[in-house]
Order: structure tokens, then sequence, then C-alpha cells
């Protein structure tokens, strides 16, 4: 419905900004492909582990 469109439309308008991001220590936001049923947002790829690794300890 509406509220569906709507939190869509937000969510690749932040994704849309996010990809504008250059940082360092950030992972870099390519954009995102919406599915019937889910979000696919696309990040470049990070070696050495993932974030839960880094978090919880390796």
């Amino acid at each position: 419905g509406l509220h569906d469109y709507h939190l869509s439309a937000e969510f690749e308008s932040e994704i849309k900004t996010l990809s504008m991001v250059e940082h360092l220590n950030l992972v870099r936001f390519f954009g995102c492909l919406e599915s019937p049923d889910e979000w696919i947002i696309v990040v470049e790829y990070v070696h050495n582990g993932t974030l839960r690794d880094h978090l919880h300890g390796m």
C-alpha cells in the first residue's frame, strides 16, 4: 500500500545518500535492489573477516 511505498522510497533515498559517503573507516554502499520479498543491499567487499568477527573477537 501507500505506507509500504513511502517506506520503500525512504529506504532507497537513504541508500542513495549512503552511497555518496566515502570514508576510510566506513564500508562503501553501492546501492540496493528490491525483489518482492526482500531488499538486497550492495556494499564494498572488505577483507579480513566480517564485522561480527571483529566485534566478537574472531
